[in-house]
């Protein structure tokens, strides 16, 4: 797949721990790099979920150098702002 859409706008919990450390890891990172991704979108836990999102702050610009400047990442307020992203 060329985008890939994480979607925890409506999700009441934060990743767990261990799925913090799989998307972290080098496992994760090969699986990325081994693939056709391209664009990658977040859309972010709205505030009535209660989640804390101080994460989300280098989140873009971390994402491009972890995978070799291959992967945009993008964090969209919408589902249309991320089809838009995917299709430019």
């Amino acid at each position: 797949m060329r985008n890939w859409l994480a979607d925890v706008s409506g999700s009441p919990r934060a990743l767990s721990e261990a799925d913090c450390a799989w998307v972290s890891g080098p496992e994760f990172r090969a699986a990325v790099l081994a693939s056709p991704l391209r664009k990658f979108v977040l859309l972010p836990p709205l505030p009535e979920t209660g989640q804390d999102t101080a994460w989300m702050a280098g989140w873009e610009a971390g994402t491009l150098p972890k995978f070799g400047g291959r992967v945009e990442a993008r964090v969209c307020g919408s589902l249309a702002e991320a089809e838009a992203f995917f299709r430019s």
